[in-house]
């Protein structure tokens, strides 16, 4: 392992994206999120247009997204019958806790091992939508955003807060239940490939996994109830390729349980307990830094600049910042703009051949250290 990771280290480039998505092309349209989520119609509007309002504004800086039916991440949950609210106006769709307590959980689990998700939830909307879709944009492939999570954020959503009592109190059970929903989330994904799609459920170079809510875990709970269950995951969609993990939240104490899984690339996302510096020290992952817009809002275009220069001398592999409605005009244009060319800037010199320390001296504030420590991001990262 020890030479993955100094293999992957040492060839990974730097990375970075701005990611051009529908939730900013809501910002050119007068579009809601209930009709985004429930009118094909009103979705061909905004990649018609948005699509076009953004090449107009930012060239190729920022990406074009593939056509897609809404991106719902609770769609394996509504396939075993979790109800989805989907509130009027611009609430953002949501799933129903289902279960009181663990032993109800696991006997539900056990009567509905076996599920026709042809024919559950909502899965059968939304393949209709992907058929509307398919006939506005033809020749285009389109995307179904109905997809699952990892076990203990499936078991969070299901059951609530009250599944991390329940980790002390039955850890037996809890194991048993993690493993069915794992097993579960499996056969949608197999799904979702084969029925959908129309390929094989084995990737032969790449497997994504989101499980935001195993940073509640605590470190002693990680190898029985996270991590076995994140190996099934990841080996129903891929048995020898790349490994790619999003998990927020996490602490310093548990980010050694990144490397011990496997895990080829790291998104951190939005954790509030770490900076660049700490996980550069704890593991040897590459992993990305994301700007995020609540973070931008509230940056100056130096800040931001200096953002990108402290992250590639602390040691990230890269960076990305995902466009919100709000990002394509005033002072938040000229601060998605200051990032895009600080991104530039640290990959002309590295592409050059100069060294992580040479993109650092660009930054007004030359100390990592005094950068980090009163940057508007995170407060109480001393991990």
């Amino acid at each position: 392992m020890s030479d993955k990771y100094d293999r992957l280290r040492k060839e990974q480039p730097f990375l970075w994206k701005v990611h051009g998505n529908v939730y900013a092309y809501m910002g050119y349209e007068e579009i809601s999120l209930h009709e985004y989520y429930t009118e094909p119609n009103a979705v061909v509007q905004l990649y018609r247009n948005g699509r076009r309002k953004q090449r107009e504004i930012f060239g190729d800086d920022v990406s074009v997204p593939d056509v897609s039916t809404p991106d719902i991440s609770y769609g394996h949950l509504s396939g075993i019958g979790a109800p989805l609210r989907f509130p009027p106006g611009d609430g953002e769709v949501a799933v129903e806790r289902m279960f009181d307590g663990l032993a109800e959980a696991v006997t539900y689990m056990d009567r509905h091992a076996d599920v026709d998700f042809g024919t559950s939830g909502v899965i059968p909307m939304y393949l209709d939508f992907k058929r509307r879709l398919e006939e506005a944009f033809p020749g285009e492939p389109v995307r179904v955003g109905l997809s699952g999570q990892g076990p203990v954020t499936t078991a969070f959503l299901l059951n609530g807060e009250k599944i991390f009592y329940e980790l002390y109190d039955d850890p037996d059970l809890l194991a048993t239940y993690l493993g069915q929903l794992t097993r579960s989330e499996n056969a949608f994904h197999r799904f979702m490939k084969r029925e959908v799609l129309g390929v094989d459920p084995i990737h032969p170079t790449y497997a994504y996994l989101a499980d935001d809510a195993a940073a509640f875990i605590s470190p002693e709970f990680f190898p029985t109830h996270v991590l076995p269950f994140w190996e099934e995951q990841y080996r129903a969609r891929t048995v020898t390729g790349e490994r790619e993990l999003h998990c927020e939240g996490l602490a310093r104490p548990q980010l050694k349980f990144v490397e011990k899984m496997g895990v080829d690339f790291y998104d951190p996302s939005i954790s509030p307990l770490l900076i660049p510096p700490i996980v550069t020290d704890e593991i040897r992952v590459p992993y990305l830094w994301r700007l995020a817009s609540f973070h931008l809002w509230s940056m100056t275009v130096q800040e931001i600049a200096d953002f990108v220069y402290h992250l590639v001398g602390d040691g990230a592999s890269g960076t990305f910042l995902i466009l919100t409605a709000n990002m394509s005009e005033g002072m938040n244009l000229r601060r998605v703009q200051s990032y895009i060319a600080a991104c530039k800037s640290a990959e002309r010199i590295l592409k050059a051949g100069g060294s992580r320390e040479d993109v650092r001296s660009l930054a007004s504030v030359k100390s990592g250290a005094a950068y980090w420590s009163s940057w508007t991001g995170y407060k109480g990262h001393g991990g």
